[in-house]
């Protein structure tokens, strides 16, 4: 077979082939007619199912991992943005008062349950709020309960406690837990503790059981503190308030745990035996209580006043601060010499000498705003108030520093009164409230009882 031959059969082959195999694009009968599927659209089903699936999963594992999704944006809060609130605002949120020891607290826990402690019958537990800030630091003190803080918001707080062995401990608690911050401590009875915010304020919580009596809470002095701890001179002189005298200042008294001196339970509604008035002195006075001052603008003004002048603090009882609002019983105002009255009152102590004041402010009846100065020589009432000062001029000139809204009516630096061993002066406080500041004269020094109940 010639070559022509061959590669026409192969041509003739190769047609037949292809008519074999390519469907008719009119076929005259589609049932007849060879089938196949098409595979552009096989492939974009199986590409959105895929879709489809993948699409269901994706939901399902973001809202297994990451629940916030569910959440509608709009309401959804915004913890990114925070922002600080003042030492104002967080006083103001949580209704602090002001605390002894410095600071700011309100009690927001006392159980309806109570026990029967060494110490007397207290509440099974106790919790407050505690707010330290930059200005006002909590000072030595000590309770004769365990006490357990527990840091909430704000400032590193850094707390320092002195051992009945004499050593030093330190805590910080805040939020920094990798660098050495706790958030939560406990302070046995009868350590002495004080503590200090590292920024502007710091909120803690403290609670105690058995619960908080103020009955069981001892503010610190420095000259006691000093005398039992000397190698801790520099942080008790830090954190302790100068001159305060508080009753058992070294801690001798109980070895500084705290110990009752009675046997059994202790009654704090019954004063102390020191306290019990004595019948054999003319009318059976037997001790100076406190001395009252009337304000003529409102008692925590007049407070402030003297906590800052002449460093009185705010007193505290069995039941707590001395501070009383809105006083309308009808028995007081009889006594006092009227029909019916209402009245502020707030006891202050003065930390050397236990004098107490008691300041007054009337709504009603209002009586006179106008604050009397009398001269030295004038008669009738109470002309000073003696207090006795290591140093006259000292004084005189660290009074004079202050912004003390005052009268000197000693208008020079004080003299010695030559040959005697005293030296004076006299000042009159924006209360009209004339006192003598002496120098010399053998006094026993806080040998006031004053208030103890």
């Amino acid at each position: 077979m010639s070559s022509a031959m061959i590669a026409l059969d192969r041509e003739q082959s190769t047609d037949d082939i292809e008519r074999s195999t390519k469907p008719s694009e009119f076929p005259s009968d589609p049932k007849s007619a060879p089938t196949k599927p098409n595979i552009k659209i096989y492939y974009l089903v199986v590409a959105v199912i895929g879709i489809v699936w993948g699409s269901i999963f994706t939901v399902l594992y973001v809202q297994q991992q990451d629940v916030s999704l569910a959440i509608d944006p709009i309401d959804a809060p915004s913890y990114a943005v925070y922002q600080k609130p003042t030492v104002q605002e967080v006083v103001d949120l949580f209704g602090l008062q002001p605390h002894p020891e410095g600071g700011y607290y309100t009690e927001t826990y006392r159980s309806d349950e109570s026990l029967e402690t060494p110490l007397g019958t207290r509440d099974a537990s106790t919790a407050i709020l505690f707010l330290v800030t930059r200005d006002s630091v909590s000072h030595f003190h000590r309770l004769a309960t365990n006490e357990g803080w527990h840091f909430y918001a704000g400032d590193p707080l850094h707390l320092t406690q002195l051992r009945p062995d004499g050593n030093e401990t330190t805590t910080t608690l805040g939020h920094d837990l990798l660098h050495g911050h706790t958030v939560q401590h406990y302070i046995p009875a009868g350590d002495w503790f004080a503590g200090y915010s590292l920024g502007d304020w710091s909120l803690v919580g403290c609670t105690v059981a058995p619960g908080f009596d103020f009955a069981d809470f001892e503010m610190g002095t420095r000259a006691g503190l000093l005398e039992v701890f000397p190698q801790h001179s520099s942080v008790i002189e830090k954190l302790t308030i100068d001159g305060l005298d508080a009753g058992d200042p070294t801690g001798k008294e109980d070895d500084v745990e705290m110990v009752p001196a009675t046997e059994g339970a202790v009654d704090t509604k019954t004063p102390p035996a020191s306290t019990k008035l004595r019948t054999d002195g003319t009318l059976g006075i037997a001790a100076i209580s406190h001395i009252n001052v009337i304000v003529n603008d409102d008692i925590e003004t007049g407070a402030k006043y003297y906590e800052e002048i002449l460093g009185f603090i705010p007193a505290v009882n069995a039941d707590g601060p001395m501070h009383y609002t809105n006083i309308t019983n009808h028995g007081f105002c009889v006594d006092a010499g009227f029909e019916k009255c209402r009245v502020d009152i707030i006891f202050l102590k003065h930390e050397v000498t236990n004098l107490y004041l008691e300041l007054f402010f009337y709504y009603e009846p209002s009586g006179s705003m106008q604050i009397p100065i009398f001269n030295t020589n004038d008669a009738g009432g109470i002309r000073h108030i003696a207090v006795e000062v290591s140093d006259a001029v000292d004084t005189y000139n660290r009074l004079q520093a202050k912004d003390h809204q005052g009268t000197f009516v000693t208008k020079e630096t004080p003299i010695p009164l030559d040959p005697f061993p005293y030296t004076f002066f006299y000042w009159i406080d924006r209360y009209g409230v004339q006192w003598e500041f002496e120098q010399g004269r053998p006094v026993e020094y806080g040998h006031i009882a004053g208030i103890t109940g």
